[in-house]
């Protein structure tokens, strides 16, 4: 392995190459078989996990990972037991799309990984529009309610969210 670094290294400095430059990095992966089999495998699971994540429902698309394709077999990852056993409901129909497009699918196993992060992701709360006649109205209804009830509250308080 260090010979392999030195020898790498050695090659950045004839070729004066730099570390860091992702256009560079991929030039010098691909100039060795063993980088040019790493780039094709990268972007093959990045072509899958797209594909995957296409296929399954809402939020469990977001969440499900790719984590190897061998052999026909499939490794996904979600982060909680809740997420397998729904991505274990659509695994027939999955398997279907991903073949459809194919991929040569033939078996998938699902890894419940607790480590992985899940935050889905929250729809944008819209405010809710009143119009002036709805405005009106309410301002109306909490002249006829009594002042110590909490729909007397709560109208005050929408109201004063208002601007009234």
């Amino acid at each position: 392995m260090m010979n392999r670094t030195l020898r790498a290294t050695s090659e950045m400095k004839r070729t004066g190459q730099r570390r860091g430059g992702s256009a560079d990095a991929l030039g010098w992966l691909n100039r060795t078989q063993q980088g040019s089999s790493l780039v094709a495998t990268a972007q093959r699971l990045m072509t899958l996990q797209q594909h995957v994540s296409a296929s399954l429902p809402g939020a469990l698309g977001q969440v499900c990972q790719v984590l190897k394709w061998q052999e026909g077999e499939l490794h996904l990852a979600v982060p909680a037991a809740a997420h397998s056993a729904k991505l274990r409901q659509v695994l027939p129909r999955l398997t279907q799309n991903l073949q459809k497009q194919g991929w040569e699918v033939n078996q998938i196993r699902v890894r419940v990984q607790a480590s992985r992060p899940f935050e889905p992701e929250r729809p944008a709360r819209e405010a809710n529009s009143l119009p002036d006649q709805g405005i009106a109205a309410f301002a109306e209804l909490q002249h006829l309610v009594p002042p110590e009830s909490p729909l007397h509250e709560a109208i005050t308080r929408l109201l004063q969210r208002r601007g009234l």
